[in-house]
């Protein structure tokens, strides 16, 4: 049955966007998306040909209590609407608690991952707060977008059809649904996979009390536990000893172990290795700034011993790569030149090439060798679909593993890039961002909403 919804007096707040009910001063932003071509006829109705159309659509809203404005960055973008869903079609559903969502947003706004974010606000909403049991949704097979944005906030198939719309054409149609249990059970996770610097790790190179508990206790529901870094595995090894993972991804995909063996690895020849070296200092000058990591060892020539200022870094040996010739899994260069960076990445082309955020060095690996291509080697040897992957980073290397797994998860101190990409944003890495998702999304524990920005509170903003 249709549960009964009024959100006038509600806002939801996450990492980007703010859902509230609509406003009269909305109009200029409403008429603004939904007059352009592609937008409306997503969800079955055409552009507005006037302002007087979107004005009268926006009382409609207001009038109706059952939908939200997205607004972002002080601007409106978007709907989303808590519909009826048909009793008639799913009389099988007559004593539960249901509602359907359904949203546009503006095509300005498409691909970053804001939809997933809003819905997955929603259905938290829905949920929690109005007690629901069921939420429907569902979409045009011609709209791909839409699909997968309900496939990463956990809706699964459940009927197809036919759907006509109010400008009279017919669609086939998906409808997918997602429960409450399957939404407290975390739908289907089975490996939770983190980055470390700047995600699993706070600023200061430690993993908080909260966050290692929460993915202690994760472990304990059965989910198995995964890093997936650009440090070689040497400098890993503090934080696997109490995080004791059961997967480790390391030098950005190079090396792939699990259960105390090694699945894969994807290593540079010694001869490669001194060639790269050797233009490396060619193009970046002969005292420029390296690191190679071997399958047991990291390498470096920094002018500061790095032991001084992180006591983390593992057994590092210092060397000033004359003559050096193993073989290696990776190789990072600081270049402070864009240009330069470009001339040694076109010179290293069988090379993966990605910078880091955080200062600038440029970490080469074999072309296969990303976090992307080890999940994959990973999944085949679980038998586990990238599906039931639940990812956290931060940094331009996590981009490609975010997009791959089943939810990509961004940390609130993530560079922009990787924020527009995830399904969604989370608290900061010294906000113990993980841990208020994974008690939340997890674990059913009472927590602190500050690293999720998840409120409910009156239009005028009394609690």
């Amino acid at each position: 049955m249709n549960a009964e919804i009024d959100i006038s007096a509600v806002t939801l707040q996450t990492a980007r966007l703010t859902l509230r009910p609509w406003r009269e001063t909305d109009l200029e932003d409403f008429y603004e998306y939904a007059s352009v071509d592609g937008v409306g006829q997503m969800a079955g109705w055409k552009p507005h040909e006037n302002r007087e159309e979107s004005r009268e659509i926006l009382g409609r809203f207001m009038e109706g209590k059952k939908t939200f404005a997205l607004e972002y960055q002080g601007k409106v973008i978007g709907s989303l609407g808590i519909e009826k869903y048909n009793e008639e079609r799913y009389p099988e559903f007559g004593e539960k608690k249901c509602r359907e969502i359904g949203y546009v947003l503006s095509k300005d706004y498409w691909g970053r991952g804001l939809m997933a974010e809003a819905v997955q606000a929603a259905i938290r909403y829905l949920f929690e707060d109005v007690g629901l049991d069921v939420i429907f949704c569902g979409h045009f097979l011609s709209n791909g977008q839409s699909a997968r944005v309900q496939e990463k906030c956990g809706f699964r198939h459940y009927a197809y059809g036919q759907f006509e719309t109010k400008i009279g054409t017919v669609h086939e149609h998906e409808v997918n649904l997602l429960t409450k249990e399957e939404w407290e059970g975390g739908y289907g996770c089975r490996l939770l996979l983190f980055d470390l610097d700047g995600t699993l790790l706070r600023n200061d190179k430690t993993i908080s009390p909260a966050v290692l508990k929460a993915v202690r206790d994760c472990r304990e529901k059965g989910m198995r536990i995964g890093v997936a870094t650009s440090r070689g595995e040497q400098n890993v090894l503090s934080f696997l000893e109490e995080l004791a993972p059961d997967l480790l991804i390391a030098s950005g995909g190079a090396v792939v172990k699990y259960d105390g063996r090694c699945l894969y690895r994807a290593e540079f020849s010694g001869e490669e290795t001194k060639r790269m070296i050797e233009l490396a200092r060619e193009v970046c000058g002969p005292d420029c700034e390296i690191t190679i990591d071997t399958m047991n060892s990291h390498y470096w020539n920094y002018r500061v011993d790095p032991k001084k200022q992180y006591p983390d870094w593992g057994n590092s040996i210092y060397t000033d790569f004359k003559d050096f010739e193993e073989p290696s899994l990776k190789m990072c260069v600081e270049i402070f030149e864009e240009e330069q960076a470009r001339r040694l990445s076109g010179l290293l082309d069988e090379c993966d090439c990605v910078r880091f955020s955080d200062g600038y060095w440029y970490k080469f690996t074999k072309k296969a060798a990303t976090k992307e291509q080890a999940i994959l080697k990973i999944c085949a040897a679980w038998g586990i679909g990238t599906e039931e992957i639940v990812a956290f980073g931060d940094d331009y290397a996590d981009m490609g593993m975010l997009a791959l797994c089943g939810r990509g998860i961004a940390m609130g101190n993530a560079v922009d890039a990787v924020k527009e990409k995830a399904d969604l944003v989370i608290g900061s890495n010294e906000e113990d961002g993980i841990a208020e998702y994974l008690n939340r999304q997890y674990l059913g524990n009472s927590v602190p909403e500050s690293a999720l920005g998840y409120i409910q509170q009156s239009v005028d903003g009394s609690m």
